[in-house]
C-alpha cells in the first residue's frame, strides 16, 4: 500500500460514508422530526374480530426522539469514554509509517519547529520498530 492510498482509507470520516449512503443531515432532520410527533395504531381482538384503535401518542418513541435531539445539540454534558485500543501493522506498515513520521518530523525541524517539537523529533528517529533489524535502511525501503 503507497502513502496516498493509506492516507485515503485513515482519512474518510463515518460522516462522508454516511453521506455517500444517503444518510445526510437533511435526512436525519426528517426522521427526527417525524419521530418528536410520531403516533401508534393498536390492534385489538374482540370476539374474533380486530378492532383497530384512533392514532394514539407513541410516547416512548417521542421520548427517545427528544432524547436524541438534545444529545445531538449538545445540551447534556458530555459523556465520559475509557476505550483501549492495539493497533497491529504489519511489517510494510510500520517501515511506511515510521519514515512518513521521519519526514514530516524533518520538514518541521527545517522550518523552525520549537525545541520541544525537534527533542520529540529526536526520539521518534531513534524509534526502533520491534521486528525491523538495526542493519535495515528504513528511509531507502520506501
Amino acid at each position: 500500500m503507497d502513502l496516498d492510498n493509506f492516507r485515503k482509507k485513515i482519512g474518510r470520516t463515518m460522516r462522508d460514508l454516511l453521506d455517500e449512503g444517503g444518510i445526510t443531515d437533511e435526512y436525519l432532520r426528517k426522521k427526527l422530526k417525524k419521530e418528536l410527533n410520531a403516533t401508534e395504531v393498536k390492534t385489538y381482538n374482540y370476539k374474533g374480530d380486530i378492532l383497530y384503535s384512533d392514532p394514539l401518542v407513541a410516547w416512548d418513541i417521542r421520548q427517545r426522539a427528544r432524547q436524541d435531539a438534545h444529545r445531538l445539540r449538545g445540551d447534556y454534558p458530555a459523556e465520559e469514554h475509557e476505550a483501549k485500543v492495539q493497533i497491529t501493522f504489519d511489517y510494510a506498515d510500520r517501515v511506511l509509517l515510521l519514515h512518513q513520521a521521519r519526514k514530516e518530523l524533518d520538514l518541521l525541524s527545517r522550518a523552525g519547529a520549537p525545541d520541544s517539537f525537534n527533542k520529540v523529533g529526536q526520539k521518534v528517529k531513534a524509534l526502533p520498530i520491534k521486528g525491523l533489524r538495526a542493519a535495515d535502511d528504513v528511509d531507502n525501503q520506501c
